[in-house]
């Protein structure tokens, strides 16, 4: 759980310094900043767009609950 609040305020910390609505400049940063592929960054901003901290939460404890650490797709 340490690990989530370590992420969430990483990410948090970045958000705060880009426009939440230019979705280009978040990409960029959260690919420079936080290591992810192109391909990899729009995944997680379509997600947390797309499906909120609800649906998510429920996921990712469903995910280690199947011990799935990668998805199918290989991020």
């Amino acid at each position: 759980m340490d690990r989530m609040k370590s992420l969430i305020s990483e990410y948090r910390d970045t958000v705060q310094h880009c426009s939440i609505h230019d979705h280009e400049n978040l990409a960029q940063v959260l690919a420079q900043d936080h290591d992810w592929s192109d391909e990899g960054v729009r995944a997680i901003i379509d997600l947390a767009n797309n499906y909120g901290s609800f649906m998510l939460k429920n996921a990712l404890a469903l995910s280690i609950a199947l011990e799935k650490e990668d998805g199918e797709l290989g991020y």
